[in-house]
């Protein structure tokens, strides 16, 4: 089924690095400020899960010109497993995806990735930074012909930045801004062409 991306799709304006730097300015004026809340000592694993909203778009190079599709809005989340070195460092094996459906199934926009990620926290909480590669893939559709495309299996990236508050010994809950994304592998026949997501959650972590 074709789709006029100037009426049936929905477009949201979202500036995708503006979320992210708003949470960085929000994140750096509280560690600025020393609201770092309590330090998290132990070491041990850990299960994370985040949810919110966020845009996803399309970006590829025609000729010298470099383009980005206007963000579509949608549901993004992500689930996390794993080990706290220290208060600062933690290794996680993690799970992000972008979803939005319209009426038809024909017309939904998904994208997703598995990676082994990092996360760091300067000061030992609060505001933290986190970065991962892995592999992803995912349904979008093309800007010139309105037609689904499905890629797979394609090398992915994850940035994050935002800011935990420890509630208790096992549990904290955060602000969270990430991004991720994937090559298309010249998929829509463009050059340099690649696929991604990004927005705000909140991030809830248990302590096992």
């Amino acid at each position: 089924m074709k789709l006029s991306k100037r009426s049936t799709m929905k477009k949201v304006p979202l500036t995708l690095a503006a979320l992210t730097l708003a949470t960085t300015l929000l994140a750096a004026s509280a560690v600025l400020a020393g609201e770092t809340g309590r330090s998290c000592d132990e070491r041990g694993m850990f299960i994370g899960l985040n949810a919110g909203f966020g845009g996803s778009a399309l970006d590829y190079r025609e000729g010298t010109k470099s383009i980005s599709e206007e963000a579509l809005g949608g549901a993004l989340g992500g689930l996390r497993f794993g080990y706290a070195f220290n208060d600062r460092l933690a290794l996680s094996l993690e799970m992000i995806g972008f979803g939005r459906t319209e009426d038809d199934d024909d017309d939904d926009w998904s994208l997703g990735a598995g990676l082994v990620a990092l996360t760091w926290h300067p000061r030992g909480s609060g505001f933290f930074i986190r970065g991962g590669f892995g592999a992803g893939g995912g349904d979008f559709i093309d800007p010139d012909t309105d037609e689904l495309i499905t890629i797979r299996n394609r090398a992915a990236f994850l940035f994050g930045v935002g800011y935990d508050w420890r509630l208790s010994d096992g549990f904290s809950l955060g602000l969270a801004s990430d991004a991720f994304g994937m090559s298309a592998g010249r998929a829509t026949g463009h050059e340099e062409d690649a696929v991604g997501a990004a927005g705000l959650t909140i991030q809830c972590t248990w302590r096992l």
